[in-house]
């Protein structure tokens, strides 16, 4: 059930009900916890007994009598166990079965009752002497994980995943380490010894040298007792003995310079409503690193310090590199050579991909490039505590792709409909008079079936205005640079497609296009359809430039007069709406 849970789960005095409060408030009465959900046909019981945790997974239909009977047996068995003195003994004689029972409001639950009934919030089950008080689906984190990279001045967010409860809802409490653990890469079992200070603040690469240097202490000769990297949060002995001190009470939290060296410490508690679950503590494996110090967005987010208001939008759009481009020789030695080697890890970047996106309080935020595991894993979490929901879109074949989000206060997700533009060019009647045309040049239609280069189309609603709609398409068009006749086409389907998902579905809807054009300024001139930065918005004709002597080479001058005219439909460069003269958003 649990995904990745380096978790420890704990029992301490809250306002709200939550489970271990509401044992002790009854006789001290060990919990049980109850997951049941109509329509799955099994149901799961977890509980202490014997000395050891038991889940049963059980048939929601079943009489309650069977799984009662089941209960006595392994607690019998326990208990005989118990009994055994050593291998040769012979086994004791059999128990008598113990007394299992289930009550609700102080009455017995009849066997006979399936358990989908039977196991109701609030009841108790007993066995033996001991007794459980029932929980029926408590708020559970199903998957709690702490990013690995942490970085002084960069915001830290776990991902986490809660089951009958509200994300949004739940209580967060951060703790540092008192004293800063000074870890040199040694094996658990040299837990507890002690170790001189050395290469792992120094050798950081993430952070300038000599910062470092002033972050560490005066007397070299001094000797630290230091915490294993490896140790887990899920119960080694070290941890348990490390002093911890509070440092914040939200979702996410930033840290700082006084971090440095001190690994950080979570603890999370899920709730749905006035009920709270069992919390839990997520503890980092490594420890916060110095920063990069000024970053390039820095500046850009002196002009995004606070979201805008309505009717205005704020939209980005973003190119952040996948994983698997920025692993290539290609991309190490070619296209950036100039980056240190650190620099291209996803780890070191995300942290920084984050910061940066979370700073421009945007309404509207277009990715391209997206890994599979980095929407899911990183981004969708870091983002949905900044108030935005996304959704994403793979190519076809690939590990990467395209990633919209959205600010839930103000907009609703309506519909999606997205297109793999090569499927939807062969296959859609909409694009047949285009298709007619390029199945004219053979070797232009073998380019373009064999891309996979999508179209992300997202319909939302504006949540200040009932009915009013606006659609924001996301694309990543052909990278090579003697594409422009297969981006071209690419263009044309998209702005086809548009058109057809904005009259049927979203009448009058104003279009947001963004996306990496891999174009130049002069190109997008060119085109007109496209202007720097890539926004289209609502208000006249699209009229097309002559292109057809500078396509004539290439076969394609006499798709310049297809490409769709969308009425309503004008282009304003991103740079014209992001605040005017001295804006460092301005295209050139």
């Amino acid at each position: 059930m649990f995904n990745k849970v380096p978790a420890v789960l704990l029992s301490f005095p809250r306002r709200l009900l939550s489970v271990s409060r509401a044992c002790r408030l009854l006789g001290r009465m060990e919990p049980a916890l109850v997951r049941c959900v109509p329509g799955e046909p099994k149901l799961t019981i977890s509980f202490s007994l014997a000395g050891s945790q038991k889940h049963m997974l059980r048939d929601q239909d079943e009489p309650l009598g069977k799984v009662l009977s089941r209960i006595a047996c392994n607690f019998t068995k326990g208990k005989a166990k118990k009994t055994k003195r050593n291998a040769e003994q012979q086994p004791a004689e059999t128990s008598e079965l113990a007394v299992v029972k289930l009550f609700l409001d102080s009455s017995e639950v009849e066997h006979t009752v399936v358990n989908s009934e039977a196991w109701r919030d609030g009841a108790v089950l007993q066995v033996g002497d001991v007794k459980y008080f029932v929980t029926r689906n408590a708020p559970t984190f199903t998957t709690a994980e702490m990013p690995i990279s942490l970085l002084a001045g960069f915001p830290v967010c776990a991902k986490l995943e809660v089951e009958f409860g509200d994300l949004h809802d739940c209580e967060f409490v951060w703790f540092k380490e008192k004293v800063p653990n000074i870890r040199c890469g040694r094996k658990p079992e040299d837990m507890g010894r002690t170790c001189k200070l050395h290469t792992r603040w120094t050798n950081s690469p993430y952070s300038d040298a000599n910062h470092q240097a002033s972050m560490l202490p005066q007397n070299t000769n001094e000797v630290f007792h230091f915490s294993c990297c490896s140790a887990q949060a899920s119960g080694d002995a070290a941890a348990e003995h490390i002093a911890w001190t509070e440092v914040g009470d939200t979702r996410v939290y930033v840290p700082s310079n006084q971090d440095i060296g001190c690994r950080l410490k979570l603890r999370c508690t899920p709730i749905d409503g006035r009920r709270s679950g069992q919390p839990i503590e997520l503890v980092s494996t490594g420890a916060v690193e110095a920063g990069p110090g000024m970053c390039t967005f820095d500046t850009r987010h002196a002009y995004t310090a606070k979201q805008v208001d309505w009717p205005s939008v704020r939209v980005v759009s973003y190119n952040i590199l996948a994983d698997i481009y920025a692993q290539t020789e290609l991309s190490k030695t070619v296209l950036y050579p100039y980056c240190a080697p650190y620099a291209l890890q996803l780890d070191y970047r995300q942290n920084l991909i984050k910061k940066e996106l979370a700073g421009y309080h945007a309404d509207v935020v277009c990715l391209q490039e997206v890994d599979k595991g980095v929407f899911l894993d990183s981004l969708t979490p870091a983002l949905d505590a900044f108030g935005l929901d996304g959704v994403f879109k793979v190519k076809e074949k690939q590990h990467e792709g395209l990633a919209t989000f959205y600010r839930r206060t103000k907009f609703k997700l309506l519909s999606r409909h997205d297109i793999t533009l090569s499927v939807a060019l062969t296959s859609d009647p909409i694009h047949g008079e285009l298709l007619e045309k390029v199945s004219a040049n053979t070797s232009l239609k073998e380019r373009i079936v064999k891309r996979s280069t999508s179209l992300q189309v997202s319909v939302l609603e504006d949540l200040s205005q009932a009915g009013r709609k606006v659609c924001v398409a996301n694309t990543h068009l052909y990278w090579h640079p003697q594409g422009g006749n297969v981006r071209l086409v690419q263009m044309g389907v998209a702005l086809r497609h548009l058109s057809h998902v904005i009259n049927e579905v979203a009448p009058g809807a104003p279009l947001i296009f963004c996306g990496d054009f891999n174009s130049s300024p002069t190109s997008a001139r060119r085109l007109e359809q496209l202007g720097p930065g890539g926004v289209v918005h609502h208000g006249a004709t699209v009229h097309l430039p002559p292109l057809a002597e500078r396509l004539r080479p290439a076969g394609l001058h006499q798709l310049c007069g297809w490409l769709p005219r969308l009425p309503g439909l004008h282009l304003h460069p991103a740079g014209e709406h992001a605040g005017g003269a001295g804006d460092p958003f301005a295209q050139p």
